[in-house]
């Protein structure tokens, strides 16, 4: 925080990272000086977790940060209708997935884990994604 302050002269930063551990905690204890140091400072993540809400997610406990702005679960399952269209394959065409679940591009409903969906996951912010929890 230092070194953006007094060497870049920086006024405001945008940290990120994906997936959780002890590197959200640094993230936070870095963000919390940048505050500190006067820089308005937003921290951009991606947890790896499934279930619970955005407050389970989020590994910081910092009064000074104001802003944490979450991708989404990396793991959160999400559901797609059928598609009017298959490029590259069949309505047999098997979907990747980790489950033991086996489905096919053709079926009525295709439910998959986030990070599976190309381009769901944007840490630039350029993700059409939005989820909100106040």
């Amino acid at each position: 925080s230092n070194l953006l302050k007094n060497v870049l002269g920086a006024d405001a930063v945008i940290l990120t990272k994906i997936h959780g551990g002890m590197p959200h905690v640094d993230l936070s204890a870095v963000a919390g000086e940048c505050e500190k140091l006067g820089m308005k400072t937003a921290v951009f993540i991606q947890p790896l977790i499934s279930e619970g809400t955005l407050q389970d997610m989020l590994l910081f406990n910092n009064p000074d940060l104001n802003l944490i702005i979450t991708v989404g679960a990396t793991l959160e399952r999400i559901s797609f209708g059928k598609p009017d269209k298959i490029l590259g394959g069949t309505v047999d065409t098997k979907c990747f997935s980790p489950d033991p679940v086996i489905q096919h591009a053709g079926d009525d409903e295709i439910v998959m884990e986030q990070f599976l969906h190309a381009g769901i996951h944007d840490h630039t912010g350029g993700a059409k994604v939005v989820v909100k929890q106040y």
